[in-house]
């Protein structure tokens, strides 16, 4: 797997989210001059995540997206098999005879790495990534996290 510009602004799309006081929606424009990023991918990103259950949209002059569930119930496997279109994480690349009840070594080893994987993303939730931001002083590093407190009034 390659970890994509989608990925990464999934993550940190939803991390801007988590950060944002309870009940505090945030605009898609305010999140991509945050992160950076064309206003137009990222929305497609969040819609994609709306879909998944882990964002929700409320349109109008007081709209925005928060989460849709407690960030401490969203894991970084849950985002990325949001933006996967599916839980496999590592999926096998290739299919020289070999199926999943008749796995190669290749294929079994892939399989092996994306429980694995999928495993320790799914220990990681997303307070738990803002948390550890703000406790090791780290905002500094990531100027997305500065500016949505900014706006949030935090």
């Amino acid at each position: 797997m390659r970890f994509s510009e989608c990925h990464d602004l999934a993550i940190h799309g939803l991390c801007c989210l988590a950060a944002q006081p309870k009940g505090r929606l945030l605009a898609a424009k305010d999140m991509a001059k945050a992160l950076g990023a064309k206003l137009s991918y990222l929305a497609k990103i969040l819609q994609i995540l709306a879909h998944a259950g882990l964002v929700e949209a409320k349109r109008g002059k007081a709209g925005g997206y928060g989460l849709s569930r407690p960030a401490s119930e969203i894991t970084l496997s849950d985002i990325l098999g949001a933006v996967n279109g599916g839980p496999r994480i590592y999926p096998c690349p290739g299919t020289r005879r070999c199926s999943k009840s008749k796995p190669c070594a290749i294929r079994a080893a892939f399989d092996g790495a994306d429980r694995s994987m999928t495993r320790e993303l799914g220990r990681v939730t997303l307070s738990r990534v803002v948390a550890d931001l703000r406790a090791g002083g780290k905002t500094g590093n990531t100027p997305w996290l500065q500016a949505t407190l900014v706006q949030a009034g935090a």
